[in-house]
């Protein structure tokens, strides 16, 4: 069975290790994250803990227009031209929290910059203190997972702390229904797509469904205890002119049971210009993607996947 290959954040041979698997692959497992097994069974309790409210309690947190909160089953489609419907799942999402712009404070004015939205506390005692907990303990593992990388580039240590110093990350909680998938039909967990973003470490529990497309082929990526497994997302691609991989996957259903995944998407401040790096360009190797802005480019594909979502601004940028 293929697996991706192991970046064991404690080896000094993590940034050669990383680099590697980020241009031959995209799709990686993290371990020695220095995330504790306790964090992580208490964040996925309370994930299924909110995900078993009924149908009012979690609508009543319905994401917003700064797409925070609640996004029901089928809400998302992450693959239109081959789903027929949304994808088989419902999700949580979760930003830095940020005062309202009553409370002065610019950015919460901006698209995805806003209070979250947080179910009563009477629901799931201690949801949003575990939430906010494992939000901050996972900017660290990005801050360390993205300056491993910067090194095995050759770059400067700190050349993506900078850019991303705003936490604009999104923790994500999915519950993926027992509805067994069917991709000749156009039934999906998750439709094909790639990330938006920098990096995704993803925590999912022990049943399977994710899959990557690697030549032209579908191959299933197997959970694996205590790590992260770990992609890269389409700012990446574009920053090395395609040299690192963000590689398209998707999530199928074939043993018809329930799945529960927690995706924490590691991103660039919103206002970030991506544009080619000079050592992955040249004039017989032009750069192939017009420079974009981190925040731009996010809010165009959530206006293309999310059917509730209005972000008040988008653009027609070209993707990987």
């Amino acid at each position: 069975m293929w697996e991706p290959p192991v970046v064991d954040m404690e080896s000094p041979e993590a940034p050669k290790v990383l680099a590697k698997a980020c241009k031959d692959v995209g799709f990686f497992y993290v371990e020695n994250h220095g995330v504790s097994k306790d964090a992580m069974r208490e964040v996925f309790r309370q994930s299924k803990a909110f995900f078993s409210l009924g149908i009012d309690d979690k609508m009543a947190v319905k994401a917003d227009r700064h797409n925070r909160g609640f996004t029901p089953m089928h809400e998302e489609i992450l693959d239109p031209s081959k789903q027929v419907k949304g994808d088989t799942k419902e999700g949580y999402y979760i930003f830095r929290e940020l005062p309202t712009p009553s409370d002065g404070e610019e950015d919460a004015a901006r698209p995805l910059k806003g209070p979250n939205q947080w179910p009563s506390e009477d629901l799931v005692p201690g949801w949003r203190a575990t939430m906010q907990s494992y939000f901050t303990t996972m900017h660290a593992v990005g801050v360390r997972l993205s300056g491993l990388l910067s090194v095995g580039l050759g770059l400067d240590p700190s050349f993506f702390e900078s850019c991303t110093s705003e936490m604009a990350h999104a923790l994500r909680l999915l519950h993926y229904s027992a509805e067994v998938s069917d991709p000749a039909k156009g039934v999906m967990g998750a439709g094909a797509h790639s990330d938006y973003g920098l990096l995704t470490l993803l925590a999912t529990d022990e049943v399977p469904g994710l899959q990557v497309r690697l030549d032209g082929e579908w191959l299933d990526v197997p959970p694996r205890e205590g790590a992260f497994i770990c992609n890269l997302g389409d700012m990446l691609q574009r920053w090395t002119n395609d040299e690192l991989r963000s590689t398209v996957h998707r999530v199928v259903n074939k043993l018809g049971r329930e799945r529960y995944s927690i995706p924490f998407f590691f991103e660039l401040n919103f206002d970030t210009e991506v544009v080619c790096l000079p050592q992955c360009c040249s004039e017989e190797n032009p750069a192939k993607y017009p420079p974009v802005t981190a925040g731009s480019y996010i809010l165009n594909k959530y206006s293309q996947t999310h059917q509730d979502f209005d972000g008040n601004q988008q653009n027609d940028e070209k993707s990987p």
